[in-house]
């Protein structure tokens, strides 16, 4: 019983040196900047432990965090302008309203951090892991975003960020959760956040019944919709470059100026679907079912028809069109 009650006060223990701050190493930050990056200078195979630290309106301009644990420290309205936290581990870490002004954040690990109202403008993030963080209201002007993970952050009012280079994920996973109910529960949740960006990129959804479901404005890259039943879905103005629509049934689809680039179609059934206004380039038809689609304006450079059923379909102004080995009947 001893024995047992004593490896319970040593686990105890451990976690709860692991999961708080190094004391001496409060101190020497405390006593300011200089000193502390001096005796990071000195120590640099120190692991630096500022687990829970409490951080918060501390001038920590130009300070040396490479490689810190800061995991749920708070340093809220912190000073840390010119601060060096490449591959700093910032998870949960409080930084609202914080000053990051020129700080180098390149592959530091902020999952789920809180950075509302943080001055980001100019830091260097590229390759950070921000996947659900809190990014209301930042300011990320000039800021290196260049393969920094975004995914489900909270990006409502964030001002001057140039998102193009980053990465806004794969998919959004409550999202899928809802989709995964079925195409009412969907369907209501459109209705009911009809702003919300839906990304689901590169999932599967082979043999999926989405007869009628609202992907309007979504992001489909490379998702999977092998066999699914598409029929009567609105798929409008969404991208869907490299999907897998093979043998997928999109009867009267509305696809309407969407982006199917380099998208497999192999034997789909796409009868009296809209396909108006498509980026159709380097699209496979091969068999593909499109009696009757309305391909007016669409762009077809490279798009292979070999063998597709076009009997009624509409190719008025189709750019870049070449219908050989179709089938007319």
């Amino acid at each position: 019983m001893f024995k047992r009650l004593l490896v319970i006060s040593l686990l105890i223990l451990n976690s709860l040196y692991i999961f708080t701050y190094n004391s001496r190493q409060i101190e020497y930050l405390k006593s300011g900047v200089g000193i502390w990056n001096s005796w990071r200078d000195r120590h640099i195979e120190a692991n630096i432990n500022l687990i829970n630290a409490k951080l918060s309106n501390m001038n920590l301009k130009y300070v040396n965090f490479i490689r810190a644990d800061l995991r749920n420290a708070c340093l809220q309205n912190a000073d840390l302008s010119e601060a060096n936290l490449y591959r700093a581990y910032l998870v949960g870490t409080n930084l609202i309203n914080t000053r990051l002004v020129n700080s180098n954040l390149k592959n530091a690990n902020a999952r789920q951090a809180n950075l509302s109202g943080a001055n980001l403008s100019g830091a260097d993030l590229s390759h950070a892991n921000l996947k659900y963080a809190n990014l209301t209201g930042a300011n990320l002007t000039g800021a290196n975003l260049k393969g920094t993970i975004l995914t489900g952050a909270i990006l409502t009012g964030i001002r001057g960020a140039d998102l193009k280079p980053a990465v806004m994920g794969t998919y959004n996973s409550k999202q899928m959760r809802i989709l995964e109910k079925g195409v009412n529960a969907w369907n209501a949740y459109r209705r009911q956040y009809p702003n919300e960006k839906i990304v689901l990129n590169n999932v599967v959804l082979s043999g999926f019944n989405l007869s009628g479901i609202n992907f309007k404005n979504a992001s489909l890259k490379g998702v999977n919709f092998r066999g699914a039943n598409l029929s009567r879905a609105n798929l409008s103005f969404s991208n869907l470059e490299d999907a897998n629509l093979m043998s997928a049934n999109l009867y009267k689809a509305n696809l309407r100026s969407s982006n199917i680039k380099n998208a497999n179609v192999l034997r789909a059934n796409l009868s009296y679907s809209n396909l108006t206004s498509c980026n159709l380039s380097n699209v496979n038809f091969c068999e593909a079912n499109l009696t009757y689609a309305n391909l007016t304006g669409s762009y077809l450079a490279g798009a292979n028809f070999n063998d597709a059923k076009i009997a009624g379909a509409v190719f008025t102004n189709a750019i870049a069109k070449n219908l050989r080995g179709a089938r007319y009947r």
